[in-house]
């Protein structure tokens, strides 16, 4: 927000209001900007899902936490499931309608505000005892009505990228390939307005890897951690690049302190800030870690951690903290502002 002064020969208060009329224009500016960002938190637990689970996919909309898919903790490792829940502050978790196609999970999963879209992920086999590590398909859930609406799929299978909306166009980028051989820079992006012309291709980043997290903050997608290879091979990343669409290009920024992955639905923005919460640092090595990420000094800060190690989770803003749940169980927390 920018509010234009008076030049001097203009002004009409004396020298002795200048303070008080700048302490107003200070106040205003403050509360257009909404609440000041805190580093501190104290954590509330949430109610339990129904089921357990983890490397599910999920969104904050309206004020509540929606969670999609993830590996069915009822059925033998690792096998997608197709259940969806709603979480609404004071009233508990609702089931919705199951997710098409037996579920998925590592879909890359964003969000306008009204609808909640997702695209590619590893999807259930046709026995539904295991996994195919990679697909085409992208859908959007409609809140309000509790449906989903297949759209124009990716180009090419793929699994562990992320998925943004920016301006009217989803954008998809990184991830692996079907056979995970590739850690993969493609960049795609599909405007929603002309669904018919399909996904087309943009700058690629700079650093192709999967499992990362991802944020939309003053007009630039940011693309934050991440692995190479998989399981026992893995290698975290503490590669942070931003997008400009109208550039078309990706810009290094100031790296996560601490390299991690499995972060895909547990970064978001808070407050101004790209904040992630938890991770994991090396196979099967989870941490409680929150941090967040100020682009305006392209830096990072240490909030008040998680209070169990956590990685693929779901969280989102809510009331100046924030909500998670999953990441391996049925619980969660409410963050407060200390």
């Amino acid at each position: 927000m920018t509010r234009r002064l008076p030049s001097p020969r203009h002004r009409r208060w004396s020298l002795a209001a200048a303070p008080l009329a700048v302490a107003v224009s200070l106040a205003l500016l403050a509360a257009s900007c909404g609440p000041a960002p805190t580093n501190r938190f104290t954590y509330g637990g949430l109610p339990g899902q129904p089921f357990s689970v983890t490397e599910s996919q999920g969104e904050v909309v309206g004020g509540r936490l929606f969670s999609f898919g993830g590996f069915d903790s009822q059925k033998p490792c690792c096998t997608p499931t197709d259940r969806a829940y709603r979480y609404t502050p004071g009233g508990g978790w609702t089931q919705l309608r199951n997710m098409p196609n037996k579920g998925v999970t590592h879909a890359g999963m964003t969000t306008d505000g009204t609808n909640i879209f997702y695209a590619g992920g590893y999807i259930a086999n046709a026995a539904w005892t295991g996994q195919i590590f990679g697909t085409k398909a992208v859908w959007r859930y409609n809140v309000a009505a509790d449906t989903y609406t297949s759209l124009p799929g990716l180009p090419l299978e793929r699994a562990g990228g992320q998925l943004e909306y920016l301006n009217g166009w989803l954008h998809f980028f990184g991830g692996t390939n079907r056979q995970r051989t590739e850690d993969v820079v493609d960049h795609w992006a599909l405007q929603l307005s002309n669904t018919a012309a399909g996904w087309q291709r943009r700058a690629p980043i700079t650093d192709g890897r999967h499992h990362m997290g991802s944020a939309v903050l003053g007009g630039k997608i940011y693309a934050i951690g991440g692995q190479h290879q998989h399981d026992e091979h893995l290698m975290t990343q503490g590669t942070v690049e931003a997008y400009d669409p109208a550039a078309d290009r990706w810009t290094p920024r100031a790296s996560i302190p601490r390299p991690r992955g499995h972060i895909s639905s547990s970064t978001f923005v808070l407050s101004g800030r790209i904040v992630v919460a938890g991770g994991e640092i090396t196979h099967g090595t989870r941490i409680a870690d929150v941090n967040a990420y100020d682009p305006g000094s392209n830096s990072w800060v240490s909030l008040t951690p998680l209070p169990q190690t956590k990685a693929s989770g779901v969280a989102g803003p809510f009331e100046g903290g924030f909500l998670y749940s999953g990441g391996g169980w049925k619980g969660g927390w409410r963050a407060h502002p200390a």
